[in-house]
């Protein structure tokens, strides 16, 4: 269902429904445009892929934004416990497939 915003208020000419003050000049104004009547306002959410709203490129760049989310705070953890315990950059390695898997885990759960 779409919602319902009041539009803007906007003084009117000197000639009512007219953008100027003499006839037939300027452009008319549209039905309950700048008269504070209520409009619709478009809710393009509603389309798209599986219900999700979203479709075509917008999910695909979801999908490849949550993978890389992943693998960054992966890497991010892993690199402060390595930091922090003063190792090698095993934490690190491990952290980024870890992020990785649990990104695809995302991935699966948001494509079902």
């Amino acid at each position: 269902m779409a919602k319902m915003s009041r539009a803007p208020r906007r003084a009117p000419g000197p000639v009512a429904g007219t953008a100027h003050g003499r006839r037939g000049r300027g452009r008319r104004f549209l039905p309950g445009q700048g008269k504070g009547a209520y409009t619709l306002s478009r809710d393009r959410s509603d389309h798209g892929h599986n219900g999700h709203g979203k479709g075509g490129l917008g999910y695909a760049e979801t999908i490849a934004f949550t993978v890389l989310a992943g693998i960054v705070l992966g890497l991010l953890a892993g690199y402060g416990l390595d930091r922090l315990l003063h190792t090698t950059p095993a934490f690190t390695v491990v952290g980024v497939f870890a992020g990785f898997g649990i990104a695809l885990y995302g991935v699966f759960l948001e494509t079902k």
